[in-house]
């Protein structure tokens, strides 16, 4: 009970009216080094390894122009979409639908602003979540709830558990009930987050044709 009030009461109106810290030169350039080398573009056709070459001042301007998008709010439309490819698989007949995997190329740009408001917000929401929730956790899996269970069984204490499996989750949420929830806390990144999933685009590429 009171960790439960801590939480509600500390912890999670600080992360609520959290902004993310500025983005400098040496940061966003390991940022950059953690780019797949190989990835395929989007449609902007900007690559991984057009951005490893950039000289410091380039790598500045470009944490410059990510800083402003989190200050504004604003997720740039060009990153929003996706290039939409199919590859074949093998041993099945062509002609069927369900013979091609479909694939999403989305924009290096996009993924690397991604992964700087990831990285920060990683650190942040770990403070959020107790111990002993294992799911949606990174370094973390079913293996720590058996490794509990036995630990206690040996310890003869009780030990209560809550399991849920919801399939393609992140797909399911309903976001005008989302911006609803943040808005009434207050949350600073809603309008962040409101851009970044709001007007999602994918365009079907079909051989050299988009």
């Amino acid at each position: 009970k009171k960790n439960w009030k801590f939480w509600y009461n500390t912890l999670l109106p600080n992360f609520l009216h959290f902004n993310p810290s500025r983005l400098y030169l040496q940061t966003t350039g390991k940022y950059i080094n953690k780019l797949k080398p190989k990835a395929a573009p989007g449609l902007d056709k900007i690559t991984a390894s057009h951005l490893v070459v950039l000289s410091d001042v380039w790598i500045t301007h470009l944490a410059s122009i990510m800083n402003s998008c989190t200050a504004l709010g604003y997720y740039p439309d060009i990153w929003k979409i996706g290039r939409l490819v199919t590859i074949p698989k093998s041993g099945v007949d062509p002609t069927e639908i369900t013979a091609h995997r479909p694939l999403t190329l989305s924009s290096v740009m996009g993924k690397l602003y991604e992964m700087a408001i990831l990285h920060r917000l990683k650190r942040r929401t770990e403070e959020l979540i107790p111990r002993w929730q294992y799911g949606f956790r990174q370094h973390s899996s079913t293996l720590g709830v058996m490794e509990s269970f036995r630990s206690r069984r040996g310890c003869v204490q009780w030990c209560a558990a809550v399991f849920l499996d919801v399939r393609k989750a992140y797909d399911k949420v309903w976001h005008p009930a989302l911006y609803h929830k943040l808005s009434a806390a207050g949350s600073a990144l809603l309008p962040l987050i409101k851009s970044y999933l709001d007007n999602r685009l994918i365009r079907v590429q079909f051989q050299h044709t988009l």
